[in-house]
């Protein structure tokens, strides 16, 4: 055999072994980007599924907030947020101000490290938002604190945290009747010294937590003591009332929240009212009468589930 010819039979056969090795490697890639793909699409189905079913069940809500006569100037001491999912109240500790300290200044920070934290990891269990939160607060204060939030899992039920006296209240009709279903219980270490959070406060892990199984409609109203101090649940139950729309007992959120806002801070001016505050002051053995001026916030949410929306 001419030596010509054994190099052309060999270059034939390195030729065919490097086409086998690219159709092997391009057939690997091809399997793996196959797959590669599928992965993704699996797992963005799966954040699809979950997603919806997060949000099969939220909130229309809206929110109303008038500060102290004397601290209209800058925006008083209390802060909110609500989104179709979480609702918190947040009420700075006035004292602060004895110290020349603005407890303002701590809430309004506070609220949006909350919303933050929330925005970043929506699945955080309360508690455990309030404290990844409040570990970041700068500002010297502190406040009590009211969540509320929908299970991530269970769209039909209602995670709260609760430390202090601010607090919140659930409206359920029941045979075509507007009822109060629950209300929540004020902490405090003595008369008119709440649980809070923050610089020598108590700690996140005091927060009270309940688990509520809401219905379609139900109406949360979420609000710092310038509310609870000032009305009656009945009180609050005639704003709703008056906002009922139709026969499927939807309101508007924010008609209501501005509603309780105001009757609130006409009650909290009188000198003579035998407001919740003048109530409990009588039952701690102290002598007050009237209401209570103090920032007034105000959030109300109405639950939703999707299944029941009309197209």
């Amino acid at each position: 055999m001419s030596q010509y010819f054994k190099q052309f039979l060999l270059g034939r056969r390195t030729m065919k072994h490097n086409l086998f090795f690219l159709f092997t490697t391009f057939s690997a890639l091809a399997g793996f980007k196959i797959h590669h793909q599928n992965l993704i699409q699996s797992l963005t189905q799966a954040e699809g599924i979950q997603e919806q079913q997060r949000r099969q069940s939220y909130f229309r809500h809206g929110f109303k907030m008038i500060p102290h006569i004397e601290k209209k100037y800058k925006g008083g001491e209390d802060a909110c947020y609500a989104d179709d999912q979480l609702l918190v109240v947040l009420d700075g500790v006035g004292g602060w101000n004895e110290v020349g300290v603005d407890p303002g200044l701590f809430t309004k920070q506070f609220i949006k490290l909350i919303e933050q934290e929330h925005k970043n990891d929506p699945n955080l269990e309360l508690k455990i938002l309030l404290e990844k939160a409040l570990v970041q607060v700068t500002n010297q204060g502190s406040s009590t604190a009211v969540l509320l939030k929908i299970d991530p899992q269970r769209p039909d039920v209602l995670n709260t945290a609760n430390l202090g006296d601010s607090g919140y209240a659930i409206f359920r009709v029941v045979d075509q009747q507007l009822e109060l279903y629950y209300r929540s219980k004020e902490q405090q270490h003595g008369y008119d010294f709440p649980f809070q959070c923050g610089t020598n406060g108590d700690p996140t892990s005091d927060a009270e937590t309940q688990e509520h199984t809401l219905k379609d409609n139900d109406i949360l109203v979420v609000g710092s003591d310038g509310l609870f101090d000032n009305l009656y649940n009945n009180d609050i139950q005639s704003c709703i009332q008056t906002q009922i729309i139709g026969q499927n007992y939807e309101v508007d959120p924010t008609a209501v929240a501005e509603c309780i806002a105001a009757k609130a801070e006409q009650v909290s001016f009188s000198e003579t009212h035998f407001s919740p505050f003048a109530k409990h002051a009588k039952e701690a053995g102290k002598e007050y009468q009237g209401g209570k001026m103090d920032d007034i916030t105000v959030v109300v949410g109405q639950f939703k589930n999707r299944q029941n929306d009309i197209v």
